[in-house]
C-alpha cells in the first residue's frame, strides 16, 4: 500500500498537471514528517523526505455526488455505485459515502484479526523489543529484538495465515512495517481500527493545504496518525469549494 498524499488546490481552471507540479514544490521545503526508527523486517534506516520525483493520480479514491459532471471530476470513472474520482471540487464529492465503504472493508479485517489471534495470548507491541535493544545495544541485538516479536503465538497465528496456500496475504501488507504494524492497529480493537481506516479513506497519509502548509503525521503511530486525521478532515470540511486530488507522490 503507497502512501497517499491530497492535494489542495485553488478553485481554478489551471491545467491540472501544471498545478499540481506547482504544489508538489511545496514539499521539498518542508521536514521530514517521521524520526529514524528500528523496524522488524529490516535494519534501521533514515526517513525518506517528503517529495520526489513522480506522481500518479490515486484512480477511484472518491465516490462523487450525483450532482457532479464529468467534466467537474479528476480522472473520474463510472461504477456501480456512481462515478468515482482521483479528486475534484470537495463538495462534490461524497466524502461519507468513503469513509463508510472504508469502515466496512476495516471490519471485515479486524474480524479476520480477532479470529486468526482468538486462542493466542496479546502479543507485546514492537516497541517494547525495539526499547529493550536500544536500552542495552550489546546485550540485547537487533536481531534478538525481531526473533522475539516474531517468536510471540499472536504474531505466528498472523503470519501462518498469510502464508497458507488458500489465501490470501492480509497481515503482511500493513505498512510501513508489515505484522508490527497489522499488531498496532489490530490490538487497539475494532472501534478504533474501523474508525482510523474511514479517516484515512478521506485524508490519506500527507494533506497538503492551498497555501503550502504540510499536515502529516509526526510519528509512524496510530495516536499520531489520529492527530493529524482530526486536523486534515477538519481543514477538508471547512474549505469546500477548494479542490483536492489524491496522488501518489514518489
Amino acid at each position: 500500500m503507497r502512501p497517499v498524499l491530497l492535494l489542495c488546490l485553488p478553485p481554478t481552471h489551471r491545467l491540472l498537471p501544471a498545478a499540481i507540479s506547482h504544489a508538489l514544490t511545496h514539499l521539498h521545503t518542508h521536514p521530514t514528517a517521521a524520526p529514524a526508527r528500528f523496524t522488524p523486517n529490516r535494519a534501521a534506516r533514515r526517513p525518506a523526505l517528503p517529495g520526489g520525483h513522480r506522481w500518479a493520480l490515486v484512480h477511484g479514491r472518491f465516490t462523487a455526488h450525483p450532482t457532479a459532471t464529468r467534466h467537474d471530476l479528476i480522472g473520474a470513472r463510472t461504477h456501480r455505485d456512481g462515478m468515482r474520482c482521483a479528486g475534484g471540487p470537495i463538495h462534490l464529492l461524497n466524502l461519507d459515502h468513503a469513509a463508510h465503504h472504508a469502515h466496512t472493508a476495516a471490519l471485515r479485517v479486524w474480524l479476520l484479526y480477532d479470529a486468526v489471534t482468538m486462542h493466542t495470548p496479546p502479543a507485546q507491541p514492537w516497541t517494547l523489543f525495539t526499547n529493550l535493544h536500544t536500552q542495552n545495544p550489546e546485550r540485547y541485538p537487533l536481531d534478538w529484538a525481531r526473533r522475539a516479536f516474531a517468536a510471540q503465538p499472536a504474531i505466528r497465528a498472523l503470519r501462518d495465515y498469510d502464508h497458507r496456500p488458500d489465501t490470501t496475504p492480509v497481515f503482511g501488507r500493513f505498512r510501513p512495517d508489515s505484522y508490527a504494524s497489522a499488531h498496532a492497529e489490530l490490538a487497539d480493537g475494532r472501534d478504533l481500527f474501523c474508525r482510523r481506516r474511514a479517516l484515512h479513506a478521506l485524508v490519506g497519509d500527507r494533506l497538503l493545504a492551498a497555501d503550502g502548509t504540510l499536515l502529516a503525521p509526526t510519528r509512524e503511530t496510530p495516536t499520531a496518525f489520529d492527530r493529524y486525521a482530526d486536523a486534515a478532515s477538519r481543514y477538508l470540511r471547512q474549505h469546500s469549494t477548494l479542490r483536492v486530488v489524491a496522488v501518489y507522490y514518489h
